[in-house]
């Protein structure tokens, strides 16, 4: 097993700025460990992701701050998790697992996000089987969440605490036996919901939503 941990922090009287890391990591079975503190602060650019390839890898990132971005690209058939936490605000988070081949599949892996602070973006695009994804977010207003599954059987559990959050997810793939499950769990206001899951055909939406102004649309089908 290969173990690596950073840790990266800025402890001024106010936050310092931009520590960036890179990383490529190709071979299975390996521990990742990411901490960032401060403000502008980075893993990976848009232009140029950080990539874990292989399987049975475990990756946490955790930026504490405001303004910092991740931008991961995650290649693998099987068993690999992911966990990302920001505390902070304007944070931008985008990941991605999976390619368009067959030979390229984001299977059986665990993706889990914990987010509290305001005004942050999160984009996730995965292609595989058996995805299972959760997001839990407390403490701010603003955020935004765009989630596409494909995946035969994706499993999305999402949690909120906060007003004027928007979420857009869609699952799309063969649903086969026991696929696309949502769960959203949401207590705020003017909250946005944007759902869609394909067939063919269990699928399973389960929204609960506490708060004033929300609008949810849902399309499943066969």
């Amino acid at each position: 097993m290969k173990k690596i941990s950073l840790l990266l922090l800025f402890a001024l009287s106010a936050w310092a700025a931009d520590n960036k890391v890179y990383l490529d990591q190709t071979g299975n079975n390996s521990t990742i460990t990411i901490t960032q503190t401060g403000a502008g602060n980075s893993v990976g650019t848009q232009a140029v992701n950080a990539k874990i390839t292989g399987n049975s890898n475990a990756l946490t990132i955790s930026q504490i701050g405001n303004t910092n971005t991740m931008a991961l690209s995650m290649l693998g058939t099987g068993n690999n998790t992911f966990n990302y936490s920001a505390t902070g605000n304007t944070n931008d988070l985008t990941f991605a697992c999976g390619g368009t081949g067959q030979s390229d599949k984001c299977n059986n892996n665990t993706f889990n996000t914990t987010i509290t602070s305001s005004n942050n973006t999160m984009t996730i695009n995965t292609n595989g089987e058996n995805i299972s994804n959760s997001l839990d977010v407390s403490g701010g207003n603003g955020n935004q969440f765009t989630m596409t599954l494909s995946s035969s059987k994706a499993t999305n559990d999402i949690k909120t605490v906060g007003a004027t959050n928007t979420f857009t997810v869609e699952q799309t793939g063969v649903a086969g036996t026991s696929g696309h499950y949502l769960k959203i769990d949401s207590n705020g206001s003017s909250n946005v919901f944007d759902i869609k899951q394909g067939g063919t055909i269990d699928t399973t939406v389960n929204i609960k939503s506490v708060g004033n102004s929300n609008t949810v649309t849902v399309n499943t089908h066969n």
